[in-house]
């Protein structure tokens, strides 16, 4: 088996830094605000647009245009709210930024 040693000196097999560095480049990261990553998952190009918001292991996936909870692992009502309101903020932003990443995707 190949193995990979990273920066840190620990030596991996080399599958899981391919996995890891790919994982990144297919969830790409629109927006951070406070505890919060908004996100875009590569393969969700034949959905309408959404975006997913995770914080340490709670995640939701919210429809933009309006903005609508599609899915909530995790999050109490009270912060759902709040992580509501934040993509209901910066929606312009982010319907930009996916038809702009989705566009580059398809094309």
């Amino acid at each position: 088996m190949l193995t990979l040693e990273a920066r840190d000196g620990v030596t991996r097999p080399f599958h899981h830094e391919r996995r890891r560095t790919r994982a990144l480049r297919d969830l790409p990261t629109v927006l951070r605000s406070g505890p919060y990553r908004v996100y875009f998952v590569s393969h969700d190009i034949d959905e309408q647009a959404h975006v997913h918001v995770d914080r340490d292991d709670q995640s939701a996936k919210f429809w933009l245009a309006p903005v609508v909870l599609a899915r909530n692992l995790g999050f109490t009502a009270v912060e759902l709210r709040r992580v509501q309101r934040l993509v209901a903020a910066h929606e312009p932003r982010l319907l930009e930024a996916w038809h702009e990443y989705f566009r580059e995707a398809a094309g």
